[in-house]
């Protein structure tokens, strides 16, 4: 029988007992330990750094040279066992907290970009009970007090 992988991560999803499956195996725990609750280091670096921890895990920046060349977007993951970089094409809609910005990335189908929230063009910076929001516009030009009572509609 042959192995089958699943569509979303790639993930074995099938194989016959007893069937020499145990590489493609290890791979796909090495893949959860990089994709569930991602975090990267950097998402500056076009070049592999000198002498990375074992998991250490990058998103390949743009006109990347060296092991990666060719892997622009992808997650980098230094794996020891192996002695060499793993990579992980990104599929729309994967997120990834970045370290060195200190921000969380959505992958929207061609490059990584800030997450947002609910696609409105203001800022949520504070929410106090009883209060209501108070938003900021992207230029922080303006405040404004959204909801300081809720309407019956949303009780």
């Amino acid at each position: 029988m042959t192995l089958s992988v699943g569509p979303k991560l790639g993930l074995l999803v099938h194989g016959a007992l007893g069937e020499p499956h145990y590489d493609e195996l290890m791979a796909q725990w090495r893949a959860l330990d990089t994709l569930i609750q991602c975090n990267v280091i950097s998402m500056a670096l076009a070049t592999p750094p000198g002498s990375p921890a074992d998991g250490a895990t990058y998103i390949v920046a743009a006109s990347p040279t060296g092991a990666w060349t060719d892997k622009a977007t992808n997650l980098a993951r230094w794996s020891a066992v192996l002695g060499a970089w793993e990579f992980f094409a990104p599929k729309e809609g994967w997120k990834a907290y970045c370290l060195a910005d200190d921000l969380d990335h959505k992958f929207n189908g061609t490059a990584w970009v800030i997450a947002g929230g609910g696609g409105g063009s203001g800022i949520v910076e504070s929410i106090v009970a009883g209060s209501g929001i108070s938003v900021n516009n992207a230029d922080r030009s303006e405040e404004r007090r959204v909801g300081k009572e809720c309407s019956s509609a949303c009780r």
